[in-house]
Parts: structure tokens; C-alpha cells; sequence
């Protein structure tokens, strides 16, 4: 396993896909850093949760993502490497898992560069939105009630993107195929979501005589848009920070939901490794 891990890991930090990625995150948070810059000499209040989150929005971070894991991911199929390495005597447990690992890591290195720019700028462009508070970076002040606790929002970003992960590799090992897991991983979330609408809508209709099951439905379709995946590729903010109307409303339930989908969607992709016809 150790050796499958090394010959993984060694791949994730030789192919150019990775830095490409990562290049292409970095430029537009450099144009955000720059739109804050200007924003700070027009003495605007930029507050500390307004930087992290621009810096998330600025990323199109998912999208990157699902393009990173679906080259990686399918470029072992494209090659007849997993051939190889199951006939070194390698179960296809041990592959995926250390494949898993490492396609997460270059994932997580893509998620540090948007924390790295939006808590740099934070601390050079940020401001507490009471002005009567300590105009310092600081943790007291990071953690202050009158805003969103933003070290709590990247760690509910880290889950956010992480399930995403998941979802993508579940589709790459599915499809085989870079370019099909790349659309599908696109184009899916936002599709789940409409379906999802479309059939409540229905059943609202259906009951609309029924005021309490009407209420109910649409109750349970607001709870499923708040922690399914977020839709929007050019952003991975889950949908409850929009339609709560609150950054900070429900974000430990929300780290738990994607804790779930990681599991979910991880152990989907294992049972499809474990399924699929090796070919190479």
C-alpha cells in the first residue's frame, strides 16, 4: 500500500494538470486582490467574511476541481496502467483508496490557494463590520459574533469541496472517459436540483387543496436545495448560504451533510472499482 500511495503521490506532483489547475485559480484571485485594493482607497468596509468569500466566488473552484480529478482519474484508464499495477499483485482496494488519497490531496491544494488569498486578503483589506470594534486582524475579532465565524465557514468550505471530490471521482470511475466525466460532473448537481424542483412542483399541484402537505413539500425541497451540492460552477458555495439568507445559518449541519455525501460517493466509486472490467 505505502509503495502504491508513493508511485500515486509521485504522479499527482508530476503531471502539469495539477499546476495548470492551480494557475488557473491563482490569476483571478490576483484580479480580486487587486479590485480589493482599489475598493480599500476608496475608504470602502470590506469585512473579514466578505474577503474569504469573494476569494471562493472569485475561484471557480469546483469546476477546476472536476476538471483536475477527471484527468486524473481517467488517465490511468486512457494509459492501461491499472493493468499493470493490478498484475504487480495490487488489490483494486488498495488502488483506489491510494488514488482516492491523492486526487483528494490535489483537491485540498487547490481549496488552500482560494484560503490562502482570502485570508491574505483579510488581513490586508479586511475590516470588523462594527466600526466601533478593534480594526485589526485578529482571532478575537475574526471570531466576532456581529459577522460570520469565517475559520468555521473554510472548514465547512473544506467539506463543501471535498464531497465534490467525491462526486466527481464517482463519475470518472463510471465513465472512464475525461471529457464525459468533466460535463457530467458540470452539468449533474444543477440537473439534481432542477429534477428535484420539477417533482416537488408537481406534488404541490397535486396537493394544493392541502395546505399542510403543501407546506411540507416545499419545507423538504428548501432543506434539500440548502445542502445538496452546489449547482453553480463557478462557485463552490453551497446553495443554504444564499436561500438562508445568513453565511453562518446551519454551517455544522452542513459539515455533516458533506461528510455524509463523502461517504456516500466514496464508497460508490469503491464498489464501482470494485465492478468495473479492467482493460488495457
Amino acid at each position: 500500500m505505502r509503495d502504491l500511495l508513493h508511485f500515486e503521490y509521485r504522479r499527482l506532483f508530476r503531471r502539469a494538470s495539477l499546476y495548470v489547475c492551480l494557475g488557473v485559480i491563482a490569476a483571478p484571485l490576483m484580479m480580486m486582490m487587486l479590485i480589493l485594493w482599489l475598493s480599500k482607497l476608496e475608504d470602502t468596509t470590506i469585512s473579514y467574511y466578505s474577503c474569504v468569500s469573494t476569494a471562493v466566488r472569485f475561484a471557480n473552484l469546483s469546476i477546476m476541481s472536476v476538471i483536475f480529478t477527471s484527468i486524473f482519474v481517467c488517465e490511468d484508464h486512457s494509459r492501461g496502467t491499472e493493468k499493470t499495477i493490478y498484475s504487480l499483485g495490487f488489490s483494486r482496494t488498495k488502488l483506489f483508496f491510494s488514488k482516492f488519497l491523492a486526487s483528494a490531496t490535489g483537491t485540498a491544494l487547490l481549496y488552500s490557494v482560494v484560503m490562502l488569498f482570502g485570508f491574505s486578503a483579510a488581513l490586508f483589506f479586511g475590516s470588523p463590520e462594527k466600526k466601533d470594534e478593534a480594526i485589526y486582524f485578529s482571532i478575537d475579532s475574526l471570531m466576532a459574533e456581529t459577522e460570520p465565524n469565517i475559520f468555521l465557514y473554510a472548514v465547512q468550505q473544506f467539506f463543501v469541496i471535498m464531497a465534490l471530490h467525491a462526486f466527481y471521482y464517482m463519475f470518472a470511475e463510471l465513465v472512464k472517459k475525461t471529457g464525459v466525466s468533466i460535463v457530467l460532473g458540470v452539468f449533474i448537481p444543477g440537473s439534481v436540483l432542477m429534477l428535484a424542483f420539477i417533482i416537488f412542483s408537481i406534488l404541490g399541484n397535486i396537493f394544493q387543496d392541502n395546505e399542510a402537505v403543501s407546506k411540507a413539500l416545499m419545507n423538504i425541497f428548501f432543506t434539500f436545495s440548502k445542502y445538496w451540492l452546489p449547482s453553480n460552477t463557478a462557485s463552490m458555495v453551497s446553495l443554504f448560504s444564499v436561500l438562508s439568507g445568513d453565511p453562518s445559518a446551519d454551517i455544522t449541519i452542513s459539515i455533516i451533510v458533506n461528510i455524509g455525501y463523502i461517504a456516500v460517493f466514496g464508497g460508490l466509486a469503491l464498489l464501482i472499482t470494485s465492478k468495473k472490467e479492467i482493460k488495457g
